[in-house]
Parts: C-alpha cells; sequence; structure tokens
C-alpha cells in the first residue's frame, strides 16, 4: 500500500513509460461478443496459431435451445475458416472421438463455456493456418430432430503467427 498517493502514481507512469520504451505494445484484446437474444463470446479477436479459443453461448431467450456437442473439437461450435471468400469448417479442430454426440441443453438465462483446443484432433496439425475465422453454433429450438435447425454466427476472429 503506497502511503503517498503521488509518489506511487509517478512510479506507475515511470513503469508504463519503460515497458513502452522497451517496445512491448499496450494492446487490450477484449475479445468478440455478438447482439441478439443468443450471444456467442469469445476471450480475444486475435489468436496465435497455438492459442486455445474460450467461447461461450448465453441464452437470453425465454425457451431452452438444443445443441450438439459434436462441432470443432468436440464442442458446440464449429470453427470455420474463411478461404476464397467462402466459409468452410476447419479440419484442424475436426471431432474424432469415435463417441456418439451428445445433446446439450442450454436453458434460458444460462450461459455455456467451452474450449476449442488446436490438435486436439488425433492426426492433425498442431497448429491453426493464419486467417479469418469465426465460430458457428447450429441449434434447435425442440427437441424434436426434424424441427428446424438454426445456425447462428460470431463476429470474426484473427489467426496470426
Amino acid at each position: 500500500m503506497c502511503k503517498k498517493p503521488l509518489v506511487c502514481w509517478l512510479i506507475g507512469l515511470s513503469l508504463m513509460v519503460m515497458l513502452a520504451a522497451c517496445g512491448v505494445p499496450f494492446v487490450t484484446d477484449n475479445g468478440t461478443r455478438t447482439n441478439g437474444p443468443i450471444i456467442i463470446t469469445t476471450d480475444h479477436a486475435t489468436y496465435t496459431t497455438t492459442s486455445p479459443i474460450k467461447f461461450s453461448v448465453i441464452n437470453h431467450t425465454k425457451s431452452p435451445i438444443y445443441v450438439s456437442n459434436a462441432q470443432s473439437g468436440c464442442t458446440i461450435l464449429e470453427l470455420e475458416i474463411q478461404m476464397n471468400g467462402q466459409w468452410q469448417p476447419s479440419d484442424e479442430v475436426a471431432c474424432q472421438t469415435g463417441k456418439l454426440p451428445a445433446r446439450i441443453t442450454i436453458a434460458p438465462g444460462q450461459t455455456y463455456t467451452g474450449t476449442i483446443r488446436v490438435g486436439a484432433s488425433k492426426g492433425k496439425s498442431s497448429a491453426l493456418p493464419t486467417g479469418t475465422y469465426r465460430l458457428a453454433l447450429f441449434y434447435r429450438s425442440a427437441t424434436t430432430s426434424f424441427s428446424h435447425l438454426i445456425r447462428l454466427t460470431s463476429e470474426t476472429l484473427n489467426v496470426t503467427n
């Protein structure tokens, strides 16, 4: 605890100036967040090729939604990469456990969190290619298999070296 606030402020300012002089960038990456009754958030907007992607899906509707854990990294979201102007699933994080997918219910007001890990799939690359990505949520509003499958996508993410 600093007894002299001005001294503490000057010390803090001096540390920031020294870090800036060393080339340490002051970049804040607050992640991404969609708007609407079902929200997809990520912990960052930019990732390295080997960083895990942490996400949340928040259900602000008045009804439960139903999803499957058979998407990227065996989570509920599919990681898509933009290639030649088209979006396609990223093969580097495909779910290949051999298990049957489980149906997951996200109740009204509930937040579901997960992590897509690079290299989680057997025999796949241990790094994502650099590029522009997004996450896609496929959900149903009813438990019957013939109910309409709804698709919702996140804000774009960047993967850099």
